[in-house]
């Protein structure tokens, strides 16, 4: 306490006062490691906040420095409990995030990334409906800077994608946005958040960080009770993506990230959805259970040296993701046996999942029964 209580009281005030915005960008990043309990820590946060807004270029070092600095203080006490302060880092962020600087912008975006990590707003907004109301509307200009950012320089997107992943990930989203907005407007923004996800995975045009952080957050956004309900905000369109990715991505990283996300999708739900499409979905459930036996039974196309030591780690992802695709299958979506070659080689899969799913006991339950 002795050297912090020298720090703040000394060293920042001196540091903050220093002509050249690299000394005060350091003195920010010592800020956000100051204790909380330290007499003059939250004087010194208020620097935090009046560098992290939009200025002189010439502070570029010391905006991107306070631009971090939020991002750390988002998940430190007692900044992380309060909901006041997030939404007031959501505004400073959204200011920075239409920076002309390019690095202002990364940085802001990858702070937003964290930001949407705390799940304090929700938990806020679950106690009372005047805190969801606002909850939802600070949700819903989250949803927006994200959307945003995922459309800016591919640096900026990868954070605004994986922020997206993590914002909408807590099953009350939906809720909290209806709340503040109408359900009909709730849907809509869900429904340009699952396009934007499919553009990022399906095209090849986009960066491998992308691509793969597009690929984790379908598969939060699959592991939401939401999908899994009779009238799911995103799904079917989430899956074909990934299946399509997790089969002919060229990168292997990228390829093992879509197949792992979908066995985030916790329940037959999410793949069949009851009503008139319920048939069409159950036999697209068998055709990518027997295409995914196949990817992980076949042979590996566009295998080469540099990615070589990722084909194991595909293989078991594949394996674990036929294991739980067999555990949503029922008799009735069998409606003829397949040919005894298939059989064997389902057999065989099955055999190689179990081992790589030894693991996961729950996994192996649902498949055996």
């Amino acid at each position: 306490e002795f050297v912090w209580g020298g720090v703040v009281e000394s060293l920042v005030p001196v540091m903050m006062e220093d002509s050249h915005p690299p000394v005060r960008a350091s003195a920010i990043s010592a800020i956000a490691m100051v204790p909380h309990t330290i007499p003059g820590a939250s004087a010194c946060v208020e620097h935090v906040w009046a560098s992290a807004k939009p200025g002189d270029p010439s502070d570029m070092p010391l905006r991107g420095a306070s631009l971090r600095a939020l991002g750390v203080l988002a998940h430190e006490e007692p900044y992380k409990h309060d909901a006041q302060v997030l939404i007031r880092m959501a505004g400073a962020l959204d200011l920075c995030s239409r920076d002309p600087s390019l690095q202002v912008r990364m940085r802001a975006a990858c702070s937003l990334a964290s930001l949407c990590e705390n799940t304090t707003i929700v938990d806020e907004g679950r106690r009372s409906e005047y805190v969801r109301h606002h909850a939802g509307l600070t949700l819903l200009r989250l949803s927006e800077l994200s959307l945003r950012l995922m459309s800016d320089n591919d640096k900026v997107r990868v954070y605004g994608t994986r922020a997206l992943g993590n914002l909408c990930h807590p099953s009350e989203y939906v809720t909290f946005v209806s709340a503040s907005t109408s359900e009909a407007a709730a849907y809509q923004l869900c429904g340009r958040v699952e396009s934007e996800l499919c553009r990022f995975i399906d095209s090849p045009s986009y960066s491998v960080k992308v691509r793969w952080n597009a690929c984790h957050a379908a598969g939060l956004l699959l592991s939401n009770p939401l999908a899994s309900s009779p009238t799911p905000p995103w799904g079917k369109r989430l899956i074909g993506a990934l299946e399509r990715t997790g089969t002919e991505a060229e990168n292997f990283k990228v390829r093992i990230q879509a197949t792992r996300s979908i066995r985030y999708a916790p329940q037959r739900s999410v793949h069949v959805q009851q009503g008139s499409t319920e048939g069409e979905d159950a036999e697209a459930l068998v055709a990518r259970w027997r295409g995914m036996i196949g990817a992980a039974m076949g042979e590996v196309p566009g295998l080469d040296s540099s990615q070589y030591k990722y084909k194991g780690t595909l293989r078991a992802e594949q394996r674990l993701c036929v294991l739980t695709l067999t555990s949503f299958l029922l008799p009735s979506d069998f409606k003829a046996l397949p040919s005894l070659e298939e059989s064997l080689g389902v057999c065989e899969c099955l055999r190689h999942a179990s081992d790589a799913a030894q693991a996961d006991p729950p996994l192996l339950s649902r498949a055996a029964r």
